[in-house]
């Protein structure tokens, strides 16, 4: 027989012997990806191997694009690997429906990832300009030494940023209330302190003289306010270059930056540029309506201490105090000065692309932005940005296993689902920590944000929060399994707030450890002005001064929580009977029923998955009915309060376990929180119904990996 001929037996038999033993095993075989690699010191005429990467993120798009339209995607998928460095980045990196497929079926184990971007070490994606520390000198300008501190002087450092190509520095408007303004100042992975005082925490407004303008006046007019000399230094703000003031001008819930008009230093008055102003200057529903919270922001004359900066707009000028430094650092160290104001990395139109294990941030702008179904961010630290952190638009997408914090607004929101038809987001933040968010925008925002239908946060640490940890709109969402603490620092609000809507139901907030928040007021879960259909269950709320507010809505259940020393465990009030608009066909944001009307309420699928909604306005609406509190452990505090006693026999109170009524001692540590499964048999005694809370399942676990 010849050679070739026994050659193509032999493969024949070879190939048979692989397919037997494929089919003997189940599992899908796994293929390693196709690689390539790029390098800040690569080339785009190297053929992108390890040891001869590319050098930009396009050239790799090209290679990939190149595979995916020639349908020519390998088994495996395709992998590019970012080699360790930082990428400074000019324009953002943008990632469109050419960047990944279209299509794929899921095996038995689940989604493939087909096309993949990773990392190599420390990756840094940056939308800043990096100063080198070298390239700081001494203040000499006799007019700016004057203007700064005298403590400050032998410190303060400066450098020109033009000379770095950066260019169009701006100020604030007169009413500011949202992204940070201008470029940040970046410096051992942190953001330096905008030149301020106090330098912590907040001063206070003597009176209210006028309270100026607010949105929907005609009238456009500033508001005026009073100040203790002894205790505000308005005399060394130089106005004409500019002073701004933050402040909870009307309420302690909502923040703005407004631009200083004048300084009347013998009347001790300070007039603010606040026509614009959404409330106004002073607390119209407080006794002591005229002390009002206050800080002065970007000022020269209040950078006098370590870690501040100030750049004047006019001349391009950075001021640093700088910390002490060790040669090595000050000889190879930077900062950053954050200038892009797109978000940093954007999936447009993607599907089934996998970001994984890189630090994005130190941008003027949001991080990451994900428009797009199937795509997963894994392993990544967003930080650092004056917008938010990841932005989530479509369905089944999932953040897992990341660190999102110091941003300039929300850290991350989740919007995904159809109102009208039910149909479910999918969408998933699961072992992430979130924290130090809202930077700039206390308010109107928090550090995780849920829209639509049926997204889900899940075994999530929040933490060191100045305001609300989530809030959440629409239905069906799940907050489940998360170690929620240290939220509304700044703000007298809610750590778990969504609000004014009959149709938002079955949300779920269940088995989170709610503890240790800030401002006295704050309250745990407030399902505010009329939400309704929520269940809370499960939860462990620990010093929070108003644990669950159910404000005037119906069918909300508080079933099988554990509530210790907050000052409260339930309020109820009744506030759609005072704020409930009718017939304004939604011009209203209180016509309630014109919400309902916009999603059929009436019809499938809404009135057939909540057929007790479809009955609404047959049953009183406006009234707090139907809702729960049933087999809870309360121990200290009061309770169940309700603003009006008339609104007790309302509320289905049943089998809970009040422990200062209890004559009988329980001892148990409740303070050991930890050892929570142990005090079960005692709960059992009292409540035979309860059911245990897996705190061991509660808060970040163990890392995916890439």
């Amino acid at each position: 027989m010849e050679y070739g001929v026994v050659m193509r037996w032999f493969c024949v038999i070879l190939v048979f012997a692989c397919m037997v033993c494929i089919g003997a095993d189940e599992k899908p075989l796994y293929r390693e990806p196709l690689k390539y690699y790029v390098s800040p010191f690569g080339s785009d005429e190297n053929p992108g191997g390890k040891e001869m990467p590319f050098a930009s993120f396009h050239r790799a798009q090209l290679q990939v694009r190149t595979i995916l339209n020639a349908g020519a995607l390998p088994p495996g998928g395709v992998t590019i690997v970012l080699k360790e460095g930082t990428y400074a980045l000019k324009s953002p990196l943008v990632f469109t429906e050419r960047d990944s497929i279209r299509d794929f079926s899921r095996t038995s184990d689940g989604l493939v990832t087909t096309v993949k971007w990773t990392s190599e070490g420390d990756v840094k994606l940056i939308g800043g300009e990096e100063i080198p520390l070298t390239a700081f000198s001494a203040v000499e300008d006799k007019e700016i030494l004057n203007r700064l501190p005298e403590v400050a002087r032998p410190f303060v450092q400066q450098v020109d940023l033009k000379a770095f190509g950066l260019k169009d520095f701006e100020t604030m408007d007169d009413v500011t209330h949202g992204a940070a303004p201008f470029g940040e100042v970046f410096f051992r992975g942190r953001p330096m302190t905008l030149a301020r005082w106090p330098n912590n925490g907040w001063a206070t407004t003597a009176a209210i003289v006028d309270r100026g303008g607010k949105t929907g006046d005609t009238v456009a007019k500033n508001g005026i306010f009073e100040y203790d000399p002894q205790n505000v230094p308005a005399e060394r703000w130089n106005v004409e270059k500019g002073i701004w003031l933050q402040g909870f001008w009307s309420l302690d819930w909502y923040d703005e930056i407004i631009r200083v008009k004048a300084v009347d230093i013998e009347k001790k008055k300070v007039e603010l540029c606040s026509a614009q102003s959404r409330y106004g200057l002073g607390a119209v529903q407080q006794a002591d309506a005229g002390r009002r919270r206050f800080r002065v922001l970007n000022c020269l004359e209040e950078l006098d201490s370590e870690g501040e900066w100030f750049v004047d707009a006019a001349t391009g000028i950075l001021y640093c105090w700088l910390p002490p430094l060790q040669k090595d650092e000050l000889e190879t160290g930077s900062v950053i000065y954050s200038r892009m104001r797109e978000p940093l990395v954007q999936l447009n139109g993607c599907k089934y692309l996998h970001i994984s294990g890189m630090n994005i941030g130190y941008t003027l702008g949001g991080g990451v932005l994900v428009r797009g179904d199937d795509n997963i961010l894994s392993n990544c630290c967003v930080e650092n940005t004056g917008d938010f952190g990841i932005d989530v638009e479509g369905k089944t997408n999932c953040v897992m296993n990341c660190v999102v914090g110091k941003t300039g607004t929300y850290g991350i929101s989740l919007n995904g689902g159809d109102l009208k038809t039910l149909e479910h987001g999918g969408n998933q933040i699961v072992n992430c920590l979130i924290e130090e968010t809202n930077r700039w925008q206390m308010v109107d925002s928090a550090a995780v944000m849920l829209k639509g239908v049926h997204n889900v946060l899940k075994q999530c640490e929040l933490r060191d929060l100045p305001h609300t940890a989530v809030m959440y709109s629409g239905n069906e969402h799940e907050i489940s399994l998360n170690d929620i603490h240290h939220a509304c620092l700044e703000t007298d609000f809610a750590v778990l707030y969504t609000t004014r809507d009959w149709g938002s139901w079955r949300n779920i907030v269940r088995c989170n450890y709610i503890h240790h928040h800030g401002r006295l007021g704050s309250m745990g879960v407030c399902l505010d002005e009329c939400d309704s259909g929520d269940t809370i269950d499960g939860n462990i709320f620990v010093r929070v001064s108003n644990a669950v507010h159910i404000g005037g809505g119906r069918h909300n259940i508080v079933k099988n929580n554990i509530f210790i020393d907050c000052l409260a465990a339930l309020s109820m009030n009744a506030q759609g009977r005072e704020n409930v608009k009718w017939n304004t066909g939604g011009a209203d944001e209180w016509d309630l029923e014109a919400k309902l009307k916009a999603v059929n309420y009436r019809q499938p699928p809404w009135s057939e998955r909540y057929p007790q909604l479809a009955k609404i306005m047959d049953d009183q609406p406006e009234w707090p009915l139907h809702n729960e509190f049933c087999r809870n452990v309360v121990v200290g505090g009061e309770g169940i309060w309700m603003k009006d006693e008339s609104l007790r026999p309302l509320l289905k109170a049943e089998d809970n376990w009040f422990t200062n009524e209890d004559p009988a001692p329980d001892n148990i540590d409740w303070s050991r929180i930890e050892l929570l499964s142990r005090t079960l048999p005692t709960i059992l005694v009292r409540i035979s119904s309860f059911e245990v809370i897996p705190f061991w399942q509660i808060g970040r676990k163990t890392d995916f990996g890439k």
